[in-house]
């Protein structure tokens, strides 16, 4: 029999493939519906789904290009996540206060003027 080229007998789904391949990890969910992950923390948003999730434990699935999909019995949860560390940065802080400095200058002038 005669293959064609590049043909192979165990090709698999890409989106199985996908799902082979992420890094595999349980969660307990708290009965706020919550769960830390590296540092992050993960809300489950409220359905008909998620109460059920309390105090239980979910597949959580972490890709490649780092998006997660947290699951309970197979079916996908949708969920928030917050960063526990939000980081800021010196030139955000910089423009921050320079936009106070702007803003109280703003302020000083309309509170001179007459008629305000």
């Amino acid at each position: 029999m005669h293959r064609a080229r590049g043909w192979r007998h165990n090709n698999v789904e890409p989106d199985r493939l996908r799902q082979i391949l992420c890094r595999h990890d349980e969660r307990l969910v708290s009965r706020q519906l919550a769960m830390s992950y590296e540092k992050k923390r993960i809300i489950l948003e409220p359905n008909e789904l998620s109460p059920g999730a309390a105090g239980k434990y979910v597949d959580l699935c972490e890709f490649a290009d780092e998006s997660l999909k947290i699951a309970k019995d197979g079916i996908p949860l949708p969920y928030t996540m917050f960063d526990k560390e939000p980081r800021v940065t010196h030139a955000a802080i910089t423009e921050n206060k320079r936009l106070g400095g702007n803003c109280r200058q703003q302020n000083d002038r309309k509170e001179s003027t007459p008629g305000n």
